[in-house]
């Protein structure tokens, strides 16, 4: 299961959402802690993905803008 997919329903709006997970080949514990921002800085990372990836002639992908 990816990470995004983990994190998201424990995010409530607009609070913050945390899970546990294991760093490293050693496996180290540690606290994964996820902020939700608001749409209008949503909005502008995506046109900056956009941007950033129609200057190097590709598309941003689905998991890159579901970040």
């Amino acid at each position: 299961m990816a990470l995004v997919e983990q994190v998201q329903p424990t995010v409530v709006q607009p609070g913050v959402g945390d899970c546990a997970v294991s760093l490293g080949a050693a496996r180290l514990p540690c606290r994964f802690l996820a902020y939700r921002l608001p749409e209008a800085v949503v909005a502008q990372r995506r046109r900056q993905a956009y941007e950033t990836a129609r200057q190097t002639g590709r598309t941003p992908t689905h998991a890159s803008l579901h970040w």
